[in-house]
């Protein structure tokens, strides 16, 4: 029953994201082109469905045929954020989620492809406030 609310989790995470996306602030001028807009929500789905190891940005560009530089221009221009931002976040919040089930901090650290775990560890500290040791003592 937990695994099932943990997709659902991932599922509202991920419908999030694609809602920003396409929500135009009202102050804004910009206007995106669906071009634009079709380049990023293949990317996110691509970024979510391989969030999992390490995801390289080339991998990205390779699979979407289009340029680095270009796919960072208009991923911060759509999203408001760089795609090392955005996918940094995925991986945060699914190593919380895992955190929370008991998966140990160096099988998570691998999983989501951190360099090691003093990376994981500042990383999730900074974006939670908490270390991932003293997060995952919560639910013990």
């Amino acid at each position: 029953m937990q695994r099932m609310s943990d997709e659902m989790n991932d599922g509202r995470l991920y419908d999030f994201i694609h809602k920003v996306i396409h929500w135009n602030k009202p102050d804004l001028d910009n206007s995106y082109s669906s071009a634009e807009l079709d380049l990023i929500n293949r990317s996110i789905d691509f970024i979510y469905y391989n969030i999992d190891g390490k995801l390289e940005l080339d991998d990205i560009c390779k699979t979407m045929n289009v340029s680095k530089y270009h796919f960072i221009r208009t991923f911060k221009k759509v999203t408001f954020r760089t795609p090392y931002q955005f996918i940094l976040d995925l991986k945060l919040d699914k190593a919380r989620k895992d955190l929370e089930q008991g998966l140990e901090l160096k099988e998570i650290a691998d999983k989501y492809g951190f360099y090691d775990l003093s990376h994981l560890i500042k990383r999730f500290k900074s974006a939670y406030g908490i270390t991932p040791h003293k997060y995952q003592k919560q639910f013990k």
